[in-house]
Order: C-alpha cells, then sequence, then structure tokens
C-alpha cells in the first residue's frame, strides 16, 4: 500500500528533478489513466471507517500525481524549445559578433595603414617643412644682406645728392662768377677800346705839336745860322708807347668783385703773365694782399683774391707786382 508520505516525497522529487534536467529530446509518455494505476488491494485492516479517510487522501494522491506528470509533460517541450530558441539566438549572436569582428579587424588594419600612410606623409611634411624652414633662413640672411646693401646706397645716394647737390652749387656759382668775369672783361674791353682810341687821338696831336714843334725849330736854326739841319737833337723830349713805359710785370686794379672774390688787372699774355702766378697787392708802397691768377687774357687777367694774405678790402687803382 502506498501510504501520503511516499506520494509527497515522490511529488518532491519530481519537482526538484524537473527545472534541473531537460532532455534533448522529450518522447510523450503514454497517457496515465485511473485504470493504469488500480488501487491497492484491502488489508486486514480496511474497515469501512479506514476507507472513509484513507481512501480519500489516496484519491488526493493520485490526482496530485496525474496534475504533476501533466505539467512535466506540458513544461518540458515549452522549456526545450526555450532552450533551443536561446542557443539559436546565442548562435546567430555570435556569429553577428563574430562578423562584427571580423569586420572590425579589417577596419583596424585599413585603419592601421591609413596611419601608416599618415605618418609617411607627416614625415615627408617634416621634411618639406625643415627644408622650407631652412630656405626661409637663407632668404631672410639674403634679405637681411640686401636690407644693409640697400641701406648701404640709400646712405651713398644721400651722400651723391649731397655732393651733387653741392656740385650744382658750386657749379651754379662758377656759371655766376664767369658770367660776372665775362661782364666785367667786356666792361673792361670796351673801356680799354675807348681809352685806345682816345690815347690814338693824343697821340696823333702829340706827333702833330712835335712836327710843329720840330718845324719851328728849323726854321728858328735856319734864320740863325743860315744852314738846315737835316737832324734836331731834343734831348728831354722822349716820345714812347704808353705800354711800353709801364714795367712788364707791374698793372694796376681795373676792377674789383667782392662777391666772388677776384680782380682784374691790366697785364696778360701779351705781358708774360701765366696762369697760377701770384701777385702782391700794393696801396702806395704798403703791401696790403695777395691775388692768384686764374684767368689770363691777351691784355688782361682775372686773378682771385687770397683771403688768407689779404689784409684790407681791395680797391680799383691800387698796383699789383709779381711775386717774384
Amino acid at each position: 500500500m502506498v501510504n501520503e508520505e511516499d506520494i509527497k516525497k515522490e511529488q518532491g522529487a519530481a519537482a526538484e528533478d524537473s527545472p534541473k534536467t531537460s532532455p534533448p529530446e522529450a518522447k510523450p509518455e503514454p497517457a496515465v489513466t485511473p485504470e493504469a494505476h488500480p488501487p491497492p488491494a484491502p488489508t486486514g485492516n480496511d474497515t469501512p471507517e479506514a476507507r472513509g479517510t484513507g481512501g480519500t487522501d489516496a484519491s488526493a494522491g493520485t490526482i496530485i500525481a496525474q496534475k504533476s506528470f501533466t505539467l512535466r509533460r506540458i513544461i518540458a517541450p515549452v522549456i526545450i524549445g526555450l532552450l533551443v530558441v536561446a542557443l539559436i539566438a546565442l548562435f546567430a549572436r555570435t556569429r553577428s559578433q563574430s562578423q562584427q569582428l571580423v569586420t572590425e579587424v579589417e577596419t583596424r588594419q585599413t585603419i592601421e595603414a591609413q596611419i601608416d600612410d599618415l605618418e609617411n606623409q607627416l614625415s615627408s611634411q617634416i621634411k618639406e617643412t625643415n627644408e622650407l624652414a631652412n630656405g626661409l633662413k637663407t632668404v631672410q640672411t639674403e634679405r637681411d644682406q640686401f636690407q644693409t646693401e640697400a641701406a648701404t646706397l640709400k646712405s651713398g645716394q644721400i651722400q651723391l645728392k649731397r655732393q651733387l647737390d653741392s656740385s650744382l652749387a658750386f657749379s651754379k656759382t662758377l656759371e655766376e662768377r664767369l658770367k660776372a668775369e665775362k661782364d666785367t672783361i667786356a666792361e673792361l674791353q670796351a673801356t680799354a677800346k675807348e681809352s685806345r682810341q682816345n690815347e690814338k687821338q693824343l697821340y696823333k696831336k702829340l706827333e702833330s705839336l712835335l712836327d710843329e714843334k720840330k718845324t719851328l725849330q728849323d726854321e728858328l736854326f735856319q734864320a740863325k745860322s743860315g744852314t738846315s739841319a737835316s737832324t734836331v737833337d731834343m734831348p728831354g723830349l722822349v716820345v714812347k708807347d704808353s705800354r711800353s713805359s709801364i714795367p712788364s710785370l707791374r698793372g694796376t686794379v681795373l676792377k674789383v668783385n667782392q662777391q666772388y672774390d677776384f680782380v682784374v688787372f691790366n697785364r696778360g699774355e701779351s705781358d708774360g703773365v701765366r696762369q697760377g702766378d701770384r701777385f702782391r697787392v700794393m696801396d702806395r708802397n704798403r703791401e696790403i694782399g695777395e691775388v692768384v691768377a686764374t684767368r689770363v687774357l691777351p691784355d688782361m687777367t682775372v686773378a682771385d683774391i687770397d683771403r688768407r694774405q689779404t689784409h684790407r678790402r681791395l680797391k680799383k687803382g691800387f698796383s699789383v707786382f709779381l711775386n717774384e
């Protein structure tokens, strides 16, 4: 006879085994019916009272066992299906992860190749940058040299400009002085020409007077001696050219130009004056300065005033003597 405790133990063991073990394949079991398990035979102790209580417990245990087997038969396929679905999902997930891993590996290899290319490009760029930096240093050095040369040239240009301005000013001064000399010489030449004309007229008058005097003397001598004299010696009367009466290297200041510091005197190339000759300037018997011949004409000379040796202002009419 199966008691209640044995049934409970069997149900507890079945409940414990059902969630822990899952057979790979569940085969349907034959349906358990009440006929398959006949009730136990009555024993000596089976009395109507016992059947009244024990029979009820046995029927309840049987019902519970049947329900447990039914649950096991229903739950087992569900669990197996869930396990299959989980395995399929796990396989699909593993496959997806493996494909993703392969993709990531390929992507990583591609990225590493790109990184290598970038590193090569970076090295090339660094090399080019260094070359450009060296070229820039060279260019900067050349630029500094050019700037120094430009500054030197600019300074030289400024000096040349100053010299040119000074030369132009000096040239202008020389032109003005040359014009002043020409004007002075022209004026003096005109005056000299007029003086020569007046001198010629005076010579003619003097010769006429001398001829008259000689005629009168001849007539007087003939009247006294009755003889004609071929020549008449008149001591004390000597007629010479006015130019020959002046010493060869002695002259007189005809013009003084204080603005350009030069004088003009009446002795020139015909009198033996040469460019560079120095002359002492005299006021009566006192020496007051010196002049240097710079431009020698046939009958007059232009001479610069030597301010270092001149102590007074020169004037027209002062005498000049060759400084021997």
